[in-house]
C-alpha cells in the first residue's frame, strides 16, 4: 500500500514536469476522443 501511494505521488509529479507534460496531455486529449466516439453508438 505504501509502494502504490508513493508510486501515485512520482506519477501525479511527473504529469507536472515540463518534459512529461505534452505526453500526459495528449493521452487525456485522445482519452477525451475515444469517449466521444463511443457514446453516438448506443
Amino acid at each position: 500500500e505504501q509502494g502504490t501511494q508513493r508510486f501515485n505521488e512520482n506519477m501525479e509529479a511527473l504529469k507536472h514536469n515540463f518534459l512529461f507534460r505534452g505526453y500526459f496531455k495528449k493521452q487525456e486529449k485522445e482519452a477525451k476522443a475515444s469517449k466521444k466516439e463511443a457514446a453516438p453508438q448506443k
